[in-house]
């Protein structure tokens, strides 16, 4: 008990070094920016003619703050367009596009729109390395796209702004300005609670520093996963070894969970669970609805009927309209330990099982159908 709560606060006081550092470098990036911006603005001061460009259109707060949003919107989606097009060059495959509440989710082999309103992301690209991919050259190549077309749409467009009037003047000045900005944040490496910039996962990588070792790993984790070998057979840390201050670390316990279900490792999965609960406010909005599954079911098996009810409602429509395994597998459970309902909670688990090879990630399906059948046999009792 006493090395558990040691553990704990030394766990606490790595978490405040990392806010510390991560502000520190927020920091460093706001000054460099804002820098850039004087430069910037000072070269315009120098060259009247570029200056007068704006002044023509007639500037004002309102019209300047319409700039700046509509260069925002369109240079996060540039930036997860770039995510998308390297991973597409370096052999990933996309499993979710986000931007804001619109979200675009592989499942059952197709891409579904929807619309998400309970957890606002304001950009993401989720992919994943195929069976004979996950070398560095392949995860450069992705965690640079973003950073590859922000500087080069930003480039087009100030180019452009040279050759037009009037309101597109201004939108290419301030579109391309914001680019030039989005780009440099995240080639910056810093951590923002706890997370990785893209230019964090590029310089571990080229400087091959121990972090880049942990990606490479859970790259090459994610694969395997995707090739269809399962949970048990993977080569996963001990969730003793992790230090949950670490977000490649926290990518980790997801990985010692699921190989606990599948060998049905009661107390290692359910300290994975805590350990993800308590930790979830580090988590990319992204990841957060995967994670309230998890907790949901853990709440099942367990018998903490209000904490399922919690985590179920959050994961809210997601898991309503979730027509893949994983999805059948939780409502399967909620509706079996929770509503009592055992004719819902066999229609879920058969229809979970029907669309088993559709599920794109082939190593996970496998401890779905494990899960599923699991509770069939009791359904069948």
């Amino acid at each position: 008990m006493r090395e558990k709560r040691e553990k704990e606060e030394k766990s606490l006081l790595e978490q405040s070094k990392n806010y510390l550092s991560g502000f520190l470098k927020w920091l460093a990036s706001i000054i460099v920016i804002s820098f850039m911006v004087v430069i910037a603005m000072k070269f315009l001061e120098n060259n009247y003619d570029y200056l007068s460009k704006l002044v023509k259109t007639d500037l004002n707060h309102l019209l300047v703050l319409l700039y700046i949003l509509l260069a925002i919107i369109l240079q996060i989606n540039i930036h997860e367009f770039g995510h998308l097009a390297f991973g597409k060059l370096a052999g990933y495959r996309l499993i979710s596009y986000r931007f804001s509440i619109f979200s675009w989710n592989y499942e059952n082999e197709k891409m579904n729109f929807a619309l998400n309103f309970r957890e606002f992301d304001s950009g993401s690209c989720i992919m994943i390395p195929s069976e004979n991919e996950g070398a560095r050259k392949a995860d450069l190549l992705f965690y640079a796209g973003g950073i590859v077309f922000n500087f080069f749409i930003s480039i087009v467009l100030l180019i452009a702004f040279f050759y037009v009037e009037g309101f597109l003047a201004g939108f290419f000045f301030f579109t391309a300005l914001i680019g030039f900005l989005v780009a440099i944040k995240n080639l910056l490496p810093f951590t923002s609670d706890i997370i990785p910039t893209d230019g964090k996962f590029i310089w571990d990588l080229i400087f091959n520093r121990p972090q880049a070792i942990k990606l490479i790993r859970l790259k090459k984790l994610a694969a395997q996963l995707s090739a269809g070998i399962p949970p048990t057979e993977l080569n996963i840390p001990l969730i003793e070894e992790l230090n949950y201050s670490d977000f490649y670390d926290l990518l980790f316990v997801n990985q010692v969970y699921m190989k606990a279900l599948y060998e049905d490792d009661e107390d290692t999965y359910r300290e994975a669970a805590r350990i993800m609960e308590e930790n979830l406010a580090f988590y990319p909005s992204y990841a957060l609805p995967a994670l309230y599954y998890e907790l949901c079911y853990v709440a099942c098996i367990s018998g903490e009927e209000d904490k399922a009810r919690e985590y179920y409602q959050k994961a809210g429509k997601t898991l309503e309209k979730d027509r893949d395994i994983n999805g059948f597998r939780v409502k399967a459970y909620y509706e079996y330990y929770i509503n009592k309902d055992r004719e819902k909670a066999l229609a879920y688990a058969q229809s979970g099982l029907a669309v088993k090879d559709k599920y794109p990630v082939k190593g996970e399906a496998l401890l779905e159908e494990k899960l599923i059948k699991k509770i069939l046999v009791e359904l069948e009792e």
